[in-house]
């Protein structure tokens, strides 16, 4: 019995060895078409789908991400490709790729924008991943505002502005005395009188009205999903997704939006916004610090 009890916990361990081999096997290859331009938006979304619940997925990426973010867009891979990394690091968290973030926190992928898709940083992925990595990124940012061009300045206070937190506070207000240029003097000076006023405008009614925009969305928003929050459905993959955007008329409210594809062309790489279904799934307020 003790023996047959011995062979049965070694070929379970040669097992469980087996399938964790195989799971990295297929991490190895799905990172390597995430680099490559005619893969990248599938690997994209199947190397999400399995991070979410799999640590060893995410500590592959802790790993490996960092270097290949590191030599930028069109060096070794396309910009579609390097930027699908970067939004990979930042949804994930993943605090090991600050210093590269960082490298390439001025990188735009153009196209006209809003002031606030401006402030949301929409269309500088790095700079807007480290802000989603949040506390982890202030010392790297902290570093830019007191070395960096202009305009990397700017990104790196509004990337501090929206992680929100007393470290990232702390940060600018240190640095606002040394800021050589007016214009980033000005933005920093805007930036902590609005983190020191306690919020006022998020209304009741301002409430309803973000609710009531959000009923009402247009192409617009669909676009930005389809842009950033690529997934393509199928056996193994999820075509449901989550994300959040910040209401433009009060910072303090977050909506939460569930977005999916329509079933009809889940097995269409080609959809346009219009195949986007997105919903309100929940709204929720910030509680900035005041003072």
């Amino acid at each position: 019995m003790f023996r047959l009890q011995k062979v049965s916990i070694t070929l379970l361990a040669s097992v469980t060895l087996m399938m964790a081999v195989a799971q990295s096997s297929q991490t190895a290859i799905l990172f390597q078409q995430l680099q490559a331009p005619e893969t990248t938006d599938r690997a994209d979304a199947a190397l999400r789908e399995m991070a979410r619940g799999d640590v060893n997925v995410r500590r592959y990426l802790a790993v490996n991400l960092p270097g290949f973010i590191g030599n930028g867009p069109g060096k070794t891979s396309s910009s579609n490709a390097w930027t699908n990394a970067v939004r990979l690091a930042g949804d994930l968290k993943i605090a090991e790729a600050v210093p590269q973030l960082g490298k390439w926190i001025g990188f735009d992928t153009g196209g006209s924008l809003t002031l606030g898709q401006w402030a949301r940083l929409e269309y500088n992925p790095a700079a807007k991943a480290l802000a989603q990595i949040g506390d982890p990124s202030v010392d790297a940012l902290k570093g830019i505002i007191q070395s960096a061009s202009p305009d990397d300045r700017e990104l790196a206070i509004l990337a501090l502005s929206l992680i929100h937190s007393p470290k990232a506070k702390n940060a600018l207000t240190q640095h606002q005395a040394n800021e050589p240029n007016p214009d980033v003097g000005k933005l920093m000076a805007k930036t902590l009188e609005v983190w020191r006023t306690p919020s006022t405008g998020c209304s009741c009614e301002t409430i309803q009205q973000a609710i009531a925009d959000f009923n009402q969305i247009n192409v617009g928003l669909t676009r930005q999903v389809v842009e950033q929050h690529k997934f393509v459905g199928g056996a193994s993959l999820s075509s449901r997704d989550r994300t959040a955007y910040f209401y433009d008329h009060c910072p303090d409210i977050q909506l939460q939006v569930e977005f999916s594809r329509d079933s009809n062309v889940l097995g269409d790489l080609n959809y346009s916004p219009n195949d986007v279904i997105t919903k309100l799934s929940a709204l929720s307020l910030r509680n900035p610090e005041a003072n």
